[in-house]
């Protein structure tokens, strides 16, 4: 047995335990006598509302790091991927406008070597 099949049956080994764990717990008397409890609902439901807040509070204070620190938030590296990708295209178009760079090169030797033969003449 090789390590991969090795990892794929003790991955399926332990989907098969939670499944049967979760549907043990959910099926049970005490779970069913909880959900009945409107102190329990109403204890659950604001454990989860403070959990939302925790979340925000923590990614708002992450936002304020990121911006003391000087680094672009996601939506900043967003926008600035597209321009830069506008900026190519558009460097790209003047390009196929441009003339080529070999016939550059040679009119530019050409006038060079026209303009040592005046100087050499004089």
């Amino acid at each position: 047995m090789n390590l991969k099949s090795f990892l794929d049956e003790a991955l399926e080994k332990g989907e098969t335990l939670k499944e049967e764990i979760t549907s043990e717990i959910l099926n049970s008397k005490v779970v069913h006598e909880l959900l009945k409890s409107d102190m329990f609902v109403k204890a659950l439901s604001r454990v989860m509302q403070t959990k939302e807040e925790v979340t925000k509070v923590i990614r708002d204070n992450v936002k304020n790091v990121l911006k003391i620190m000087d680094i672009p938030l996601r939506n900043e590296i967003s926008s600035l991927e597209k321009k830069l990708f506008s900026i190519e295209k558009n460097v790209d178009h003047i390009g196929k406008k441009a003339i080529p760079v070999k016939s550059l090169k040679r009119t530019t030797r050409k006038t060079a070597r026209a303009t040592v033969r005046k100087a050499k003449k004089k």
